[in-house]
């Protein structure tokens, strides 16, 4: 982890990490979605995890559940 203060951004923090290999985990999301202003992406939200905002191409399989 960074040490506090120095100065650096989370980004920067980040190319010093381990990169993950193209196999990586997946994670499955049980929620709500709704449009974003931004077309790139959407807002998904559950009383679990709360609210973000996500980019629409992360999404790799998905199963709308209730008819939605």
């Amino acid at each position: 982890m960074a040490e506090e203060g120095s100065g650096r951004s989370f980004a920067e923090y980040l190319k010093d990490a381990l990169l993950e290999p193209e196999s990586s985990a997946k994670l499955v999301l049980t929620g709500k979605e709704r449009r974003s202003a931004d077309e790139s992406k959407f807002v998904f939200s559950s009383p679990e995890s709360g609210t973000f905002e996500l980019n629409v191409a992360a999404v790799t399989e998905f199963e709308a559940l209730d008819g939605g």
